[in-house]
C-alpha cells in the first residue's frame, strides 16, 4: 500500500503547487469569463502539463474548466471536450479539496487521449491512480478549474517489484 501510494502523494504534492501557478490560474480565469483562452497562454499551460507528464512519469495532465470542458492536456488536443473521469471532477467542484482516487479506464478512453504509453503495452482497460487538484482564483478563492494528473499503472513492475522486495519476495516466488 506504501509502494502504491508514494507515486500518488508525489502527483498530489505537485499538482498541489501547479494549481497555483500564475499561467495555470489565468488561463482557468480567461476560460472562466470567455469560454476562450488566448493561444499564446494555452500553449503555455499545455507546456507546463506536460513537463509534469515528462518529470513525473505519467500518462494524463489536464486543466479543467468549471464546467467539466477541457482548457489544456499534455496530450491529444480535447479542447472543449466533457472530462470528468468517475465523477472526480463534478466531486471537486462541490466539495473544493484535493481528492486522490484509482479507477478503471476504459481502452477506447485511453486511445481518446493518446497518452505516452510504454513499448508493448497491451491494448486493454487500464487501472490510472489520480489526483483531482481544484484550482482557485487568489483574490475570491473561488474553484475556477481543477487540474488532473492520472499515472496508468498497468505494465508498470517496478511497483510490483519494491513492494515484494520490501517482504523479502521476488517475482518468481508468486
Amino acid at each position: 500500500e506504501v509502494e502504491y501510494n508514494i507515486k500518488i502523494n508525489q502527483m498530489g504534492f505537485g499538482f498541489r503547487g501547479q494549481s497555483e501557478n500564475t499561467a495555470v490560474i489565468e488561463a482557468a480565469k480567461a476560460y472562466l469569463s470567455t469560454r476562450t483562452v488566448p493561444g499564446d497562454l494555452q500553449a503555455q499551460v499545455s507546456a507546463i502539463l506536460a513537463n509534469e507528464v515528462k518529470a513525473r512519469q505519467i500518462e494524463y495532465a489536464t486543466l479543467v474548466g468549471a464546467d467539466m470542458r477541457i482548457i489544456a492536456s499534455a496530450n491529444a488536443d480535447r479542447t472543449g471536450e466533457k472530462f470528468d473521469p468517475q465523477g472526480l471532477v463534478s466531486t471537486v467542484l462541490s466539495n473544493p479539496r484535493q481528492i486522490k482516487a484509482s479507477a478503471i479506464v476504459s481502452w477506447a478512453e485511453l486511445q481518446k487521449e493518446a497518452p505516452p504509453l510504454p513499448e508493448g503495452f497491451l491494448r486493454q482497460d487500464s487501472l490510472i491512480r489520480y489526483t483531482v487538484t481544484p484550482v482557485r482564483d487568489l483574490q475570491t478563492e473561488a474553484v475556477i478549474g481543477v487540474l488532473i494528473s492520472g499515472d496508468v499503472v498497468n505494465s508498470k513492475l517496478p511497483i510490483v517489484r519494491n513492494t515484494l522486495s520490501a517482504f523479502n519476495l521476488s517475482l518468481i516466488h508468486i
